[in-house]
């Protein structure tokens, strides 16, 4: 393959990749990039070179963490809804769907590349810190459009070329803050993935709200166990304390889960998950656990369209609650439509602020697992008839 700067590449193969004599630094196996992309750190081994998409005329592409550390059940569930539509709906334009292996560097070198092949609607980012590390790549890249799924960070509500599907933390916060029993408790055990921005800012939040009451475990992959919960939750007692888990990345949450299944010593106390993740899929001896003690924020409103009801009765719980809202959206723009503060949803009305492209109005619920089964407690939203409003159940 041509190079921009010398006639040929002389590949010099290893087992991982190859360097250009361009001086372009290493890139995937066979892929020397006319005109070469900026450099990358060079670090082996690098994923393959990204698949080619074919032409068409939908000029989206969907960078998601499908392995890797990542947001996997959530990209995953998203990939699997987005085909959903895309089989059993003539509403929506198809667009490729590429693995980003859960690493920055090689989103980034993906945003490059295919933004050489002409793509200019790029769907992911599912977290705040993954929309932290783009943001750069959009400034410099004006005509470009990013669709983050799950970024809910307050710190990222500043101008920028990145739709925000889902509101901000705040909202869940300020729920939680006006909550009769959450303010009656003792303490709060705050439990969230380590290094996250949206993470840190709910505990830094809740810090300034609850002060000494709270206290925080950062978790990882390798320090969840069950030594470490039993160290944490010592002195703990089930009628007078809450934990709020915000766990996201890769297994922590189902790890997590698990680990309160005996033998262990530690009590379980009523949990609040806001991580907005799907419900989890509990096992015969975590439903025994977790039973009338775990409730689950989801990214659902009052009603829903036949077209989502049929999309969550076909796939269960592998069905993603903001796919129809970023497909929309995708729709939106591809039609060159500029009214993006009055995009209608599925389920309520999809609207963004033109500076932040933040959304506006949103519905969210808590749903409580008793008996087998979710039950929804209470109700809260902004919408642009009826305004502000929270109902209980």
């Amino acid at each position: 393959m041509s190079c921009h700067r010398k006639k040929s590449c002389s590949k010099k193969e290893s087992k991982h990749h190859h360097h250009c004599e361009c001086d372009c630094d290493y890139y995937p196996q066979s892929y020397c990039p006319s005109p070469c992309p900026p450099p990358y750190p060079p670090y082996p081994p690098y994923p393959p070179q990204p698949p080619v998409p074919p032409v068409n005329t939908c000029k989206t592409i969907a960078l998601l963490n499908l392995t890797g550390d990542g947001v996997i059940s959530i990209n995953t569930n998203l990939k699997l809804t987005f085909e959903y539509y895309f089989k059993f709906s003539n509403q929506f334009k198809k667009f490729p769907i590429i693995d980003d292996k859960s690493d920055i560097h090689y989103l980034l070198y993906l945003l490059n590349y295919y933004y050489t092949q002409g793509y200019r609607i790029f769907i992911g980012f599912t977290t705040s810190t993954t929309v932290a590390a783009v943001l750069p790549w959009f400034e410099a890249h004006p005509d470009a459009i990013g669709i983050s799924t799950n970024s809910t960070s307050p710190t990222l509500d500043i101008p920028k070329n990145i739709y925000r599907i889902l509101p901000n933390d705040t909202v869940i916060l300020d729920s939680l803050e006006t909550n009769p029993f959450i303010n009656s408790r003792r303490s709060i055990y705050y439990v969230y993935s380590d290094d996250e921005i949206s993470a840190l800012s709910i505990k830094a939040a809740l810090e300034s709200e609850y002060g000494s009451k709270v206290k925080s475990f950062s978790a990882t992959s390798s320090n969840l166990t069950k030594t470490s919960l039993q160290d944490f939750f010592i002195g703990c007692d089930p009628l007078q304390d809450i934990t709020i888990l915000y766990l996201f990345n890769g297994e922590e949450r189902s790890t997590y889960i698990e680990l309160f299944v005996p033998p262990i010593t530690v009590p379980v106390i009523p949990t609040f998950d806001i991580s907005l993740n799907e419900y989890p899929i509990f096992s015969p001896a975590e439903k025994l656990v977790w039973n009338g003690l775990y409730s689950c924020w989801q990214n659902i409103g009052f009603s829903t369209s036949e077209l989502w009801r049929n999309g969550q009765t076909y796939l269960g719980s592998n069905f993603n609650y903001e796919a129809l809202n970023v497909l929309q959206l995708n729709k939106t723009l591809l039609l060159n439509n500029k009214q993006t503060e009055e995009i209608s949803n599925y389920a309520w009305v999809q609207e963004f602020d033109p500076i932040t492209k933040d959304a506006i109005y949103f519905c969210y619920s808590n749903w409580n697992y008793l008996n087998d089964i979710w039950n929804r407690e209470f109700i809260v939203g902004i919408d642009p008839i009826f305004g502000p409003f929270s109902k209980d159940f």
